[in-house]
């Protein structure tokens, strides 16, 4: 069946025959759309890495649209819409319509809540809120000092296992480890390492470029090196500041024309910024 066809059912009336239940295998292809919003999608990613797709180990199902994944929602104790665009969501909402109301919220980011709402509000009954900004976490520094506010009273039932339990114990430890600053949890880091004769430039940041770094070997000469963008896989050799000493040649030799590698990292999943939740 053609997940994007539009079809004319008994009363006339235009659907989307669109939204399907996905199963472990589909696992990879999932993994790849949570990894293009690993902030986002934290939750319900580090439920799918622990459990799979199986809809009874998973605590609830995941829905897609179109062959090639181009939309994605979870359907369990929450509904969370966490990919896909207008005519996507309109399929998630058939669907949810047609199972009638399981779930008692609807989170995840605004512009993806608020559009699923919009065509879910004539069936379901009246929410008691619509919170159209509504942070899970707030994290701030005041000057030497942070601030890290958690807006969910649900670490208890992720804690008893309900619905499959949640990743509380690894986001909380993070939260207060980010609060003592622990640099492997620091978004924007810059750091550098020897490897054998080489040079490796590690820079971590939210950003999707990061600046150009300027390295400059003992003997004085600066080499600049351009960053890639987020994601780049660096394909170009490294570089050692110091050359590669020959007989008689001493350690400090003048550098080599080989570029160093840079590689640019987003923070590791469950990072301790949050979605935006509606």
């Amino acid at each position: 069946m053609n997940s994007g066809a539009s079809v004319w059912h008994r009363y006339g009336v235009l659907r989307l025959a669109g939204a399907r239940l996905l199963d472990d295998r589909d696992r990879g292809a999932v993994r790849v759309v949570l990894d293009a919003d690993p902030v986002a999608t934290c939750m319900v990613a580090a439920r799918v890495e622990l459990a799979g797709l199986d809809p009874w180990r998973l605590g609830g199902e995941m829905w897609a649209f179109g062959s090639r994944l181009d939309g994605l929602c979870f359907s369990g104790a929450n509904l969370v819409p966490l990919h896909g665009g207008r005519q996507a969501l309109r399929s998630f909402a058939d669907r949810a319509r047609r199972h009638g109301r399981g779930c008692s919220s609807i989170v995840g980011r605004a512009e993806l809540v608020l559009p699923l709402w919009h065509d879910l509000s004539g069936h379901w009954t009246r929410p008691r809120e619509v919170r159209a900004d509504q942070p899970l976490m707030v994290l701030s520094r005041a000057g030497e000092g942070r601030v890290a506010l958690l807006l969910s009273d649900h670490a208890w039932l992720w804690t008893r296992g309900f619905e499959g339990g949640g990743p509380q114990a690894e986001l909380l430890r993070r939260m207060a480890h980010w609060s003592m600053k622990e640099p492997e949890l620091e978004e924007e880091a810059l750091s550098g390492r020897q490897q054998g004769n080489d040079l490796i430039i590690e820079r971590r940041t939210m950003a999707d470029q990061a600046a150009d770094v300027t390295v400059t070997s003992p003997s004085g000469l600066p080499r600049r090196c351009s960053s890639p963008s987020a994601g780049a896989v660096p394909r170009s050799p490294t570089w050692s500041p110091w050359g590669t000493p020959s007989a008689g040649s001493t350690p400090y030799a003048p550098a080599t024309s080989r570029p160093p590698t840079f590689t640019l990292t987003r923070p590791r999943r469950h990072p301790p910024t949050g979605p935006a939740p509606a």
